[in-house]
Parts: structure tokens; C-alpha cells; sequence
């Protein structure tokens, strides 16, 4: 065999460097993906009850588990997660806990802090080893020292129990605070109980009010239960000007927590506590001024009490007072202003701050028009789980909008806007489907996305169905009772 040249030695090494490039990048993003998987998953299983999760946990790995598998092999330790989560329901596996345990434990060697909780809440149940609560503390705590929320809440309560630990209601509340802090509902609910009745912290019923609408106002059942059975105490504070408790009568009014729903009422004790200067109260009545609920719609007003709850740093009132600026509601359209109060609520995680800041990006309003910047504040929002930015972003790579075109990035995105509902990325994944855009084709999945957003009434869905139907030489009823379900009156509401 000849000898090879200097120059042939030279292009291979090039061309190892190369592939060992793109091998990387492809493990990089591979591992992006299934972190965001893991934390989609995560985020519905503190929401959802068992059976729930594993239907929806089926319904994904459908698509997803190949990448979990390899992921876990490559030593990815949320991919190694993932299949252990799949072992543990038996989902795409055969139901294997000891497997689950092994996988969880490879993460753990790599003290990933989800895996360390779960490990905790093997040992904490008895499920595939034996039941030892010191063991499961030893990991609760090094998952909570991490920052996991959940697994804070769950140290904190093996310390008010004394699981595990010798019984220590202070040590409790300093787990539960920092877990509440971080916005676990249940930690939230157990710091109010603690501030109520005095357990490891000094008796503070305003403390333990503030603490239990935070977790009712993200539907926290046992929260909501206890506030509304609460309210004649709650009402006598309001009476006696309690900033709190006019602001939590408020939303009881609001909601009909407690008492029959009445908005103005509702109004009248958010206005109370709006002139106590409490930035969510005045946020919550320049609500009710711009939807008109309980008072007379008025945008005017809702601007002037969404700058008041602006200027304290309230980040819902930053991103309405930006939209009003930007669409000129209540104010003089203003760019500049748009961009400062949008932005500022962006930089605290407002979800949709951040995709209004990257349209005023996109289209020069208020900034120099710079798309890839606009990208940026997009895919923030899209990362935090807000559909319409999870969509957006797909259509940003499909088409190469601020960042290079890229289909099969673009169908990763549709696909988790399209799980959520979104009828446009159903439509949009279906299409990609169909096409074998990003994606292999595949007419028959195509099929049902595009009939998932064909029922939303999203017209291009129904006519591209019925298209997939002929030329199968199957065109059922199924197009027609769409077309049929289309002409039917339907209302249009907010949203």
C-alpha cells in the first residue's frame, strides 16, 4: 500500500477534528433536548396524579424514547433519568424497578440533583430497596443543597416529622422558605401553616396570609380550602386596614372563594389595599379597568394602576404597562417606554415580556431592529414553557428568521407547542410531517396532528386532512362534518 502524503495525512486529521466536531454538537444539543424533557416532565408530575403522568409520559416517549435510551448510554444524566422513569412505569420497557434504580444511580454518581431526590424517594417508600429514612434524608439533602425545590419541601418534612432526623420545626421552616421562595405551591401552603400556628417561627398571621394566597393563587386546593375558611377573620383585618387581607378579600370576591363571587366587591377591597400602595392589589385593579369587570372598562385608568404596581417592580404590571405603550391602549403609543417596561419585567422571567421584547426586537420598535436578538428573548420565553413562543420559535428556524434555517429544530419546537394544544403548531407539525420537512415523513402521524388542530377549527388543517384522505382513496365523512363544524357559530373570547 502506498505511502500516504503529507498533505492526505493532513486532510484526515481535518476531517477527524470535523466529525468529532459535529459529533459533540450533536450530543450538546441531544442533551438540551432531554434536560427540557425532563423538566416538561418534572413541571406535569407535580401537577397531575400518577395515571395521568404515565398516559402523557407514553403519549411522548412514543417519539422520544430512542433518545433517551442513547442518551442515558452517552452518560447523560437527564437522558439516564428519563429511563429510569420509563422502567419505573413501564413505559416502552418492561416494568423494572431495580433497572429504574440503576439508572437513577449512574446520575447520582454524577450528583445530578433530580437524581438524588428520586433515590431519596426510593429509599423514603421502600420501593425496589429496603425502606430507610436516614438514607432517603442523606439524599433529600444533598438534592435541597443544590437548590431542588421539591426536595427541600420534602427535607423539610422529615424534619417537621421527624423522619429520618430528630423532629425540628425550625430546621423545617428554613427548608420549607427556601423551597416556598423558589414557588413550590406545597411549600408555600406549609410556611403559611407554620406562620399560623407558630410552629418554628414566631405567630404571624399576616406572614401565614402572605404565604397561603401565594400558593392558592397557583390553584393550591388545600390553600384555597383554608383561606376561604378563613374569611370572617380575613374580613375583620381588611376592616381594620390590613393591607393583606383587603387584598386577599379582594380575590375572594374575585374568585367566590368563600363568599358569593361579587366583582365589585372584589374591586372595592382591591382598591382598598391599591391605596395602601400593595403593588399586586393595584396590578389587580387595573385589571379589572381593562377587562371591565366589576367597574366600567376604562384604559386609562388600568395604565395609570399598572404603572403604580410597575414602579414597585411588580413584573405583571411592567409587562401590561410595555403593552399598553406598545399598542398604544390608555397611553401615547411609545416605543421607547414599551421596550424599557417590557424589558424590565422580562429580565424578572416574565414569560410573555420576554416574546412581546423579542417582536419589539424584531421590528425595530422602541430598539434598533436586530432579529438575532430578537431570537434570544424568544427562545427564553419558549424555554419556560409558553406555547406561543415555543411556536414562534419553530417558524423562526423553519424559515431562518434571526438564527440559521434549521427544519429539524424547527419541528422540535412545533412538537412541544403542538403537545400543548396550540392548533397553529399542530398545523405546522403536520405539515412538516407531510412533507418530510425536519423530520422523516410520515403521512399517517401528520394525519393526526392535523386533525387534532382541524378540531380547534383551524381551516388550512381541515382541507389538508381531507387532502391526505383522498389521496389515500379514503376520504371518509371525517373532512366534510369538519367543514360542517366550521360554519357553525361559535364566540370569540379573550385570551
Amino acid at each position: 500500500m502506498p505511502n500516504r502524503t503529507a498533505y492526505q495525512c493532513l486532510f484526515l486529521f481535518l476531517l477527524c477534528l470535523i466529525l468529532t466536531g459535529i459529533a459533540h454538537g450533536a450530543d450538546a444539543n441531544l442533551a438540551e433536548t432531554v434536560k427540557k424533557d425532563l423538566r416538561e416532565h418534572n413541571e406535569y408530575t407535580e401537577k397531575n396524579e400518577k395515571d395521568a403522568t404515565k398516559k402523557r409520559l407514553e403519549t411522548i416517549a412514543a417519539n422520544r424514547f430512542a433518545d433517551w435510551k442513547k442518551a442515558a448510554e452517552l452518560g447523560i444524566p437527564e437522558g439516564q433519568v428519563m429511563l429510569a422513569v420509563c422502567y419505573h412505569y413501564g413505559v416502552q420497557v418492561a416494568e423494572d424497578k431495580a433497572e429504574a434504580l440503576k439508572w437513577i444511580r449512574k446520575a447520582v454518581e454524577q450528583d445530578h440533583a433530580e437524581a438524588q431526590y428520586r433515590l431519596a424517594s426510593y429509599y423514603f417508600l421502600g420501593d425496589g430497596v429496603p425502606e430507610n429514612k436516614t438514607e432517603a434524608v442523606k439524599w433529600l439533602r444533598k438534592a435541597a443543597e443544590q437548590g431542588h425545590a421539591v426536595a427541600q419541601y420534602n427535607l423539610a418534612g422529615c424534619y417537621f416529622e421527624g423522619f429520618g432526623v430528630p423532629e425540628d420545626y425550625s430546621e423545617a421552616v428554613k427548608w420549607f422558605r427556601k423551597s416556598a421562595e423558589q414557588g413550590d405551591a406545597d411549600a408555600q401552603y406549609a410556611l403559611g401553616g407554620c406562620y399560623f400556628e407558630g410552629n418554628g417561627v414566631p405567630q404571624d398571621y399576616d406572614k401565614a396570609l402572605e404565604w397561603l394566597l401565594k400558593a392558592a393563587k397557583q390553584e393550591h386546593a388545600d390553600s384555597q380550602r383554608v383561606l376561604a375558611e378563613m374569611v370572617t377573620w380575613i374580613r375583620e383585618a381588611a376592616e381594620q386596614g390590613n393591607v393583606i387581607a383587603q387584598y386577599a378579600l379582594g380575590s375572594f370576591y374575585f374568585d367566590g372563594t368563600g363568599v358569593p363571587e361579587d366583582k365589585a366587591k372584589a374591586v372595592k377591597w382591591y382598591r382598598e389595599a391599591a391605596e395602601q400602595g400593595d403593588a399586586g392589589a393595584q396590578y389587580s385593579i387595573g385589571w379589572c379597568y381593562w377587562y371591565g369587570e366589576g367597574v366600567p372598562e376604562n384604559f386609562s385608568a388600568a395604565a395609570k394602576w399598572f404603572r403604580k404596581s410597575a414602579e414597585q417592580g411588580y413584573a405583571d404590571g411592567q409587562y401590561m404597562l410595555g403593552w399598553c405603550y406598545w399598542k398604544g391602549t390608555g397611553v401615547l403609543e411609545d416605543g421607547t417606554e414599551a421596550e424599557k417596561w417590557v424589558r424590565k419585567a422580562a429580565e424578572q422571567g416574565h414569560a410573555k415580556a420576554q416574546m412581546i421584547l423579542a417582536a419589539l426586537y424584531m421590528k425595530g420598535i422602541g430598539v434598533l431592529e436586530d432579529k438575532a436578538e430578537g431570537v434570544k428573548w424568544l427562545r427564553r420565553a419558549a424555554e419556560q414553557g409558553y406555547v406561543e413562543a415555543q411556536k414562534n420559535l419553530g417558524q423562526h428556524y423553519f424559515f431562518g428568521i434571526g438564527i440559521p434555517e434549521d427544519s429539524a429544530e424547527a419541528v422540535r419546537w412545533y412538537r412541544r407547542a403542538a403537545e400543548q394544544g396550540n392548533a397553529e403548531a399542530q398545523y405546522d407539525l403536520g405539515v412538516c410531517l407531510y412533507q418530510g420537512f425536519g423530520v422523516s415523513k410520515d403521512v399517517g402521524e401528520a394525519a393526526k396532528w392535523l386533525r387534532q388542530a382541524a378540531e380547534q377549527r383551524h381551516v388550512e388543517a381541515v382541507v389538508l386532512l381531507r387532502r391526505i384522505e383522498e389521496e389515500q382513496g379514503k376520504a371518509e365523512n371525517t373532512g366534510a362534518s369538519l367543514f360542517d363544524r366550521l360554519s357553525a357559530p361559535f364566540m370569540v373570547v379573550p385570551k
